[in-house]
């Protein structure tokens, strides 16, 4: 499989018999293939996550969208899903998370293959939100997790914020927790690439799992 970096949280995710589009807000989007089946996904409606961009892929591919449903859209080409649901479509199988922001996480199956793409389902703990704030989110970040818990990821892409400072990793690792993953891909970076090497340095374990993403464009043969 080949996984292009967009940016942000945007991926793409070639496999042989169609292609998988996460999160794509800007950047240069990669030339897929017109005979592959492309499946664009958007997590949630907030603009470094989905953009209405990604409607002009129509006409140019055979495509389907699948999106979270807090995103104000229209065509029979759109499946929308809310949090904790599975639906089917062509070859995949399509599983949600609720967000601990807005919109889902999402996990999707094709074939042998399975995909975990986060959006901004993560440990969002932030020193000025407060202590209550910041109770409830260590509460509802693995109760949200639990309904994958035991899985096993091809590829995952998790947050790592750098504004979170010291507790950026958390969220990463705890997914961690729950689910294995044999590739991981840091998302949610704000182009500061430092905390990838800076993970591996606290986590060397990590370091034949996690994809050491350096900017925009790059492509990675797995």
């Amino acid at each position: 499989m080949t996984v292009t970096y967009i940016g942000h949280s945007g991926f793409s995710v070639e496999l042989e018999r169609c292609t998988l589009l996460f999160d794509y807000y800007q950047g240069a989007m990669p030339a897929f293939d017109p005979d592959k089946k492309l499946y664009v996904f958007a997590s949630h409606a907030h603009h470094d996550h989905f953009v209405p961009a990604i409607f002009e892929l129509r006409g140019r591919y055979d495509v389907t969208y699948i999106l979270s449903d807090d995103i104000r859209a229209s065509g029979e080409d759109i499946l929308f899903l809310g949090p904790n649901q599975t639906a089917q479509t062509g070859g995949l199988t399509v599983e949600t998370l609720r967000s601990t922001d807005e919109g889902v996480a999402f996990s999707v199956t094709v074939g042998e293959t399975r995909v975990y793409h986060a959006g901004d389902l993560n440990l969002w703990v932030w020193d000025e939100e407060g202590p209550e704030w910041n109770a409830q989110m260590e509460r509802d970040y693995p109760a949200f997790l639990r309904p994958f818990d035991g899985r096993r990821f091809d590829l995952a892409f998790l947050p790592l914020d750098p504004r979170q400072e010291q507790d950026r990793e958390r969220g990463l690792l705890g997914f961690l927790t729950h689910c294995q993953a044999e590739h991981i891909f840091p998302m949610h970076m704000w182009d500061d690439y430092s905390v990838i090497p800076a993970l591996l340095a606290h986590h060397p374990e990590l370091k034949d799992r996690v994809a050491v993403i350096e900017a925009p464009g790059q492509i990675f043969e797995l």
